[in-house]
């Protein structure tokens, strides 16, 4: 029997932030999110957008996304990632959303 769960729950480092945060890797994500209490109290750097719908998985949109972030990470493995995040409120567990990518 296979487990319908397509995520994974992983211990993060940012370059420009003290300490470990969790982060989720979401297999049915198409784009990386980062919470946006996250991104103020960590004073991240942001860049405006036009409004992009955020479109959950039945389909419905539930808010609009105007702000972006670029942050490198490093991953559990020691690998250093570049990667551009939509800022939006996030699920109080995880700070972070990653693609499978």
């Amino acid at each position: 029997m296979f487990s319908k769960t397509r995520f994974l729950i992983v211990d993060l480092c940012l370059l420009l932030v003290r300490g470990v945060f969790k982060g989720l890797v979401d297999s049915d994500s198409l784009d990386c999110f980062l919470d946006s209490k996250f991104m103020i109290s960590n004073k991240l750097r942001t860049r405006e957008i036009d409004p992009l719908p955020l479109t959950l998985i039945d389909g419905t949109v539930n808010c609009y996304v105007n702000q972006v972030v670029s942050l490198l990470i490093q991953l559990p493995c020691r690998s250093l990632c570049m990667i551009e995040c939509y800022v939006t409120t996030l699920d109080s567990s995880y700070e972070l959303v990653l693609d499978y990518n």
